[in-house]
């Protein structure tokens, strides 16, 4: 979904301001397509207990409960959250929907916040309404956060304080606001409403047979959402808003004498209001029989199966039993997904994009499901889902092996190591997150070190046998608590429920063999390369880094940094990329590269194998290949570093090809594009990239016609070209590294790398924003009908600290008027998507230019509106600027935010590379910019840079016919 501008308008100064952790929005969402497998989520333990001494737990005599933790990362930063155990199972019909209403009624007005002020006073500490201020709903709760206060100021910790508690018993719900803010819901449910929402919502009573949560969508219904009367709305707040069903938590740099004191004075005073209820989950129960639900919609692009084993958690009595539980689960998933990724590498494989996990079941807190699930080919769902339990029947029947254990146990401590060496960075955030699970799932709360310790001492206990017995307690081959579930283009559904159910029992007939291991070891490299050397050294005192020039003329920037222990991050550039051997007749086979680089072979390694070979080893390599540049980045640890640069080297010089793994992708991926025209999102993100670009071929979304096009050969000899000659290849190294061994591994596997003296830079393709302005129009079917309004604006613009800054600030206020006037005043639409930065030009010859685009969606009707005011906002900041108190709110959150990115080995990532590259000093020249920067100096950036520029606006509507046009 093109929401926001095309991927490759990406630069490393946007890392530098986009990479930071914020606290993200949570919500139902469509169902993540991911390879990887679902990590293992435990859900509500009858154990609770608290076994980390640097938490404070505490509940007041009226029932709320608190939780206190001191913490300084960031630094001078605190988090506050609340969370309610009541979501949208509590409503009665006449209700649905009314949670979440109550959640968003949190931030228009309170006793001591009326109206809007709780925002525009929080984005006067720094904090932005959307990224450190948000809430979610679901189905049996919700959690409301206030990240990265600034905590040396008493008088904000109190106000945030003060805030949890309007929230919990002091909301105005006034007719006025209430009446205002329906239709920001309705615009969000018309912005949620895919064909996967849909045909969940379908699904719900099937697979929920004799629970609430079969009828209870946290969005709700909109007639109830446009027509119920305010009482109703504030009885309902009366009725579930008790202190007994919250807890307040705060973490941060703070003193939590002081922050208990202040909680215990301001809210030991609320009371229950005269007849409110206390929570109590609803039962989800287990079906005896197989449920079987086919969903299809005319707007669903992919074939999807899911395939659940429904199972209840264990009812622990001690925290050795929890994490013992949790160790097994863990354990099993990593055999299981190791399975099912030798399965999806099989020529010809029915389905792709797996996902495995055991986690909660659907949207139901108290039920728990391992399940399974992934895309399929057209007309092979059935085929699919057959191969996906016969898999598991075969575990069933015959256990798993003692390799595979010691394998997923490798895979494990990795994980663990990882856990343990980040531990010291845990955000204030991971703990509040941790604190709110706790209070609505139980469980034990106890410190990464002892949880880590406790499974890294339980590990060599567990058995083969002990992995096979969870399986068996969960994989019932009757059909009892198991759930299948398809998502299907509505045209395209050629199997029906009977045939899912015959599949899966035609399993249980099967005489099935043994799982056979397959070990793969040996090292990485067939032969270590001849060692190079290095030639100079000099001091980059500026950035407390050294320089390393290499005998092949390859240059490296390190920075050694042990603010995260044990981390060491890696990036290679070299200038060129697409460009150098650009034309329009294998644009299909540079638009694939990227795809086919994963899964082709390297050395004596297929994909599958380096992957069975890099178990146990916490590193990451990858390489992209883009328009104008080559990159080869790592992740690794500093006892891993050394297999990394290995893997960078064979990754560099050794590429072989894999046909049937090509002809494998080439399958996949072309039935995954070929439906994806079938949304309207989609048309118009295809539409964005076409007109954006100029109609240029590189600019084009990659459809099933360039993927049946491109040539496997072609592309293994234009990867082959970019690393035949490393010459021009600059590293930049971060992290927790020894110096003497850094210095030897860069001559063993840099300095040896192929060297002939070839120094590049980009050619002309051609490629290019489409100059001038310019208007499109089209319409498009779409079940929900809505318009669309994108507007696009670039120019060229010196890449100067003045311009990085100026565009930053001016972004965030332009966008912050948009949603003040189309959110919060005419309640048009739920969000927008904006920013303003300036990027090195894509087309490697043409200096570097600035970006505005600002993509929203709108009810049907009111596109023309918007249009105007999009345009009529920017003219204003350019006629009139911007108020001092607009750029303090985004000055102090741009200053704060870089205190903490300073602590951060991938910013410094960054910062090397634009100082090396661009010259642009970020660390010295950023904070006394943004200090500098004035109400003026914005005002001039718009009138003078963004006026002028080049504008291109696209407007979709609803198609009124059965005719659609798209441009």
């Amino acid at each position: 979904m093109a929401e926001t501008p095309p991927s490759n308008l990406s630069s490393d100064i946007n890392a530098i301001n986009n990479h930071l952790p914020s606290c993200k929005f949570m919500n139902i969402r469509k169902i993540l397509l991911t390879i990887t497998a679902i990590a293992a989520c435990l859900s509500a333990s009858a154990y609770t207990a608290v076994n980390d001494t640097a938490v404070r737990v505490g509940t007041l005599p009226n029932g709320l409960t608190y939780y206190i933790r001191h913490n300084t990362v960031p630094a001078g930063c605190a988090d506050f959250f609340l969370a309610r155990n009541m979501g949208s199972v509590v409503e009665r019909e006449n209700e649905r929907g009314l949670a979440h209403f109550l959640e968003h009624m949190c931030f228009n007005g309170t006793e001591h916040f009326p109206g809007n002020s709780l925002i525009s006073y929080l984005e006067t500490l720094g904090v932005k309404f959307g990224k450190n201020l948000n809430a979610y709903t679901s189905t049996d709760e919700t959690v409301y956060n206030i990240c990265k206060v600034p905590s040396g100021r008493m008088s904000a910790v109190d106000s945030c304080l003060l805030i949890l508690r309007d929230w919990s018993c002091a909301l105005t719900l006034s007719d006025k606001d209430i009446d205002d803010e329906r239709g920001v819901i309705v615009n969000e449910w018309r912005h949620r409403n895919s064909s996967a929402n849909r045909m969940l919502e379908n699904a719900l009573p099937t697979l929920y047979p004799g629970s609430i949560y079969g009828e209870r969508m946290p969005i709700g219904k909109m007639e109830v959402v446009e027509n119920f009367k305010p009482k109703t709305l504030r009885d309902f707040y009366r009725r579930w808003h008790r202190p007994d069903n919250e807890a307040i938590i705060i973490v941060g740099d703070i003193n939590p004498d002081t922050i208990e004191a202040r909680i215990v004075s301001l809210f030991s005073q609320i009371k229950a209001p005269k007849g409110a209820s206390k929570t109590t989950a609803p039962t989800v129960p287990v079906s005896d029989n197989l449920i079987v639900s086919c969903q299809t919609d005319h707007e669903q692009p992919v074939h999807m199966v899911q395939l659940h084993f429904r199972h209840d958690t264990p009812d622990y009595t001690s925290e050795s039993d929890e994490i013992r539980a949790a160790l097994v689960s863990d354990l099993m998933l990593n055999m299981l997904v190791n399975r099912f990724d030798e399965l999806e590498s099989e020529p010809d494989c029915a389905f792709h994009h797996m996902g495995l996990g055991d986690r909660k079941y659907l949207m139901s807190r108290p039920a728990r499901s391992l399940m399974i699930r992934g895309l399929c080919q057209a007309g092979r769902e059935v085929e699919s889902l057959t191969a996906w339990y016969r898999e598991m029947k075969r575990a069933f029947d015959f256990g798993f092996l003692p390799s595979e254990l010691e394998h997923a146990k490798a895979q494990l401590s990795e994980t663990l190591g990882a856990e343990l060496r980040k531990a010291s960075r845990k955000s204030n955030s991971d703990y509040a997150r941790e604190y709110v699970r706790h209070y609505l799932d139980g469980g034990v709360i106890s410190s990464v070190e002892s949880r880590v310790n406790a499974k890294t001492e339980m590990m060599p206990e567990i058995t083969a046998d002990d992995i096979t017995a969870a399986l068996r307690s969960i994989v019932n081959p009757s059909g009892r608590g198991v759930v299948i579930l398809s998502y299907m283009p509505e045209e395209e559904n050629n199997f029906d429920e009977d045939d899912m159910r015959a599949a899966f029992h035609s399993v249980n007939d099967l005489a099935l063999t043994p799982y056979v291991d397959r070990v793969v070891d040996g090292p990485i490299l067939e032969s270590e390369p001849q060692r190079g050397e290095i030639a100079r050294i000099d001091s980059l005192g500026r950035f407390d880094a050294v320089r390393y020039t290499l005998s092949n003329g390859i240059t490296v920037l390190a920075r050694r940094s042990p603010v995260t222990p044990g981390q060491v991050l890696v990036r290679a550039l070299s200038p060129g990329g697409l460009s150098m051997q650009y034309t329009d007749s294998i644009v299909p086979s540079l638009k694939m590269l990227e795809e086919v680089i994963p899964i082709s072979a390297y050395g004596r390694f297929s994909a599958n194998d380096l992957k069975r070979r890099l178990t146990g080893k916490d590193l990451k390599v990858s390489v992209e290949i883009k328009e104008t540049e080559e990159k080869v980045e790592a992740s690794a640890t500093t006892a891993t570093l050394a297999d990394a640069f290995r893997l960078m080297y064979l990754r560099m010089t050794d590429i072989r090809p894999d046909r049937k793994a090509y002809e494998s992708l080439v399958k996949t991926r072309s039935a995954q594009l070929r439906n994806m025209m079938r949304n309207a999102i989609q048309i118009m993100g295809d539409s964005i990239h076409r007109n954006v670009y100029n109609h240029h071929p590189l600019g084009a979304k990659t459809i099933a016609a360039t993927v049946e096009a491109a040539d496997y050969d072609t592309m293994l000899g234009l990867y082959r070209d970019r690393f035949a000659d490393c010459s021009d290849f600059t590293y930049y190294v971060t992290g927790d590294f020894a110096p003497d061994s850094l210095a030897d591994l860069l001559e063993r596997y840099v300095a040896s790398l192929p060297a002939a003296g070839r120094r590049e830079y980009p050619r002309e393709m051609g490629y290019r924003y489409t100059p001038g302005d310019k208007e499109i129009r089209f319409t498009a079917e779409m079940s929900t009908p809505q318009s669309v309004v994108y507007t696009f604006r670039h120019a060229a613009l010196p890449y100067t600290m003045e311009n990085i800054v100026a565009a930053r600030a001016f972004g965030q206020i332009y966008k912050s008027r948009l949603l003040a006037e189309l959110r919060e005043k005419r309640g048009w639409t739920y969000s927008i998507n904006s920013h303003c930065s300036v990027v090195p030009d894509m087309n490697g010859i043409d200096g570097p230019t600035f970006l505005l685009p600002v993509y929203v969606k709108v009810p049907d009707g009111k596109e023309n509106e918007t249009s105007r005011i999009v345009d009529d906002i920017l003219a204003g900041i350019a006629t009139d600027g911007v108020t001092a108190e607009e750029l303090g709110r985004v000055r102090e959150n741009a200053l704060r935010d870089n205190n903490e990115a300073e602590t951060d080995n991938s910013y410094w990532l960054a910062v090397l590379k634009v100082f090396d590259r661009d010259g642009v000093d970020y660390p010295a020249e950023y904070t006394d910019a943004f200090r500098a920067l004035t109400p003026e100096a914005i005002r001039k950036f718009a009138s003078e840079s963004i006026l002028p520029s080049s504008r291109m606006k696209i407007i979709m509507t609803p198609a009124t016919s059965a005719e659609s046009s798209a441009n």
